[in-house]
């Protein structure tokens, strides 16, 4: 099923970067937003990785763990490609909870 663009409200934009210097300045540069929801989201998820890595590692001490390397959350993503009055090109960004559970276990 194809996500139209009209059912979601903006989550962000990425425009070309007119203030570029130098080769290793972005090309591109904007902001997403993160609605309460996913962020709730978010947080529940994180929870639950927690818990299921307590769960199988009883004695873990936090303080020796490299989370980075523990943690992955994932949102979908979509974007439109649009011009702005300038005729310089951006996109409309939509990022989502998915819709369905990731089925991958992380541990």
């Amino acid at each position: 099923m194809a996500i139209k663009e009209m059912d979601y409200a903006p989550s962000g934009s990425i425009f070309t970067n007119d203030r570029k210097r130098g080769v290793n300045d972005p090309d591109y540069n904007g902001y997403l937003k993160i609605t309460s929801d996913t962020l709730d989201y978010l947080i529940k998820k994180r929870k639950e990785q927690v818990m299921q890595w307590e769960e199988q590692n009883p004695d873990i001490d936090w303080n020796t763990v490299d989370k980075t390397k523990m943690f992955d959350l994932e949102l979908e993503m979509v974007a439109w490609g649009k011009k702005t009055k300038r005729d310089t090109n951006w996109l409309r960004l939509i990022a989502s909870i998915p819709r369905k559970p990731q089925s991958k276990n992380p541990f």
